[in-house]
């Protein structure tokens, strides 16, 4: 059984808070009704076990989900079943454990996309609203092959940014090693025949030789300290969202250090692929809005401003009307 951190309130109408084992929310709710407590909130405590061997859903498991979500439902599957064998039948142990839970919340009598939403490290707040969106209008079906269809061309997406980015960085690295190379072996022996001319060596000879000598000496420095600082950098970003924050205000066209790097360089294209993104999120309108008059679904996303900078952590309400 999963362990509960769960808030709620006594008989005399004080808050309660505290820690309790359930096999899901209404089992949960039903062990602290005996106990006399009427439970607010509640979220899952378990805490992750295997650190980096605990592994991730990846994009390629969610499109799974998506399109075998949509041809148990579409041809009358029960929900319960669909998600069952679709955790029989996949390989990936931690969406396995992903399904595992969702059929204990859907069990525990709560819809789909509460389901999900219990699951936020995996289904974002969009997903889940879209999802929530098409059970509520009857377009479970249309909702999930949409779906499933963006995150194929987000894939594809993801994919052509991984080619494109790989090549410079292999020639960077070849680069960086050869001149890691020559500082550590042609530069001192070059210094040597200089030092044997006896003359007056220019300054920048002079900084060149004392920059090898700095590599000989301390090479370890020059090559593991860029490693280091590069996986603190990203360590500091998932440990400290304050420091999250203040990375991604570097987008902020107010910084000056940054404003024409964002607005010349990575404007356009930022832009474009937000648009992209975000209408393919859009284009459930046609599924969604012929089943309900006026469809409000609360959505996450990139609030895009007249600079033409997007502002994380912003909260907007997409309104489909018919």
């Amino acid at each position: 059984m999963a362990v509960f951190a769960y808030k709620s309130i006594d008989p005399d109408g004080r808050s309660v808070s505290g820690k309790i084992e359930a096999a899901n929310l209404l089992d949960l709710e039903q062990r602290l009704a005996r106990i006399g407590l009427d439970l607010i909130t509640a979220e899952s405590a378990n805490k992750p076990s295997g650190g980096f061997l605990r592994g991730k859903v990846s994009r390629q498991d969610l499109i799974t989900f998506c399109f075998q979500m949509e041809q148990l439902v579409g041809a009358g599957v029960p929900l319960l079943e669909g998600l069952t064998e679709l955790r029989d039948s996949t390989e990936s142990a931690r969406f396995r454990e992903v399904m595992g839970t969702l059929i204990e919340a859907i069990e525990g009598g709560q819809s789909l996309s509460q389901a999900l939403a219990g699951q936020p490290q995996v289904f974002s707040q969009i997903f889940v609203s879209l999802v929530g969106a098409g059970e509520r209008t009857g377009q479970l079906v249309e909702v999930l092959r949409r779906l499933a269809d963006t995150l194929k061309w987000q894939d594809e997406l993801a994919a052509y940014a991984k080619k494109i980015v790989i090549y410079p960085a292999f020639v960077a690295g070849i680069v960086f090693m050869v001149i890691l190379l020559l500082m550590m072996f042609l530069v001192p022996e070059m210094a040597k025949f200089l030092k044997s001319m006896n003359q007056q060596l220019p300054l920048q000879t002079r900084l060149l030789i004392a920059t090898s000598n700095f590599t000989v000496k301390y090479w370890y420095l020059v090559v593991g300290l860029p490693i280091v600082a590069v996986m603190v950098f990203f360590a500091a970003i998932k440990a400290s969202p304050a420091f999250a924050f203040t990375i991604d205000g570097l987008n902020d066209p107010n910084f000056a250090c940054f404003r024409c790097w964002n607005r010349k360089i990575l404007g356009l294209f930022q832009r474009r692929i937000e648009l992209v993104g975000h209408g393919c999120f859009y284009g459930l309108q046609q599924a969604l809005a012929p089943a309900s008059h006026h469809l409000s679904i609360d959505v996450g996303f990139h609030h895009f401003k007249r600079t033409q900078v997007f502002h994380h952590d912003q909260i907007g309400r997409v309104t489909f009307s018919q």
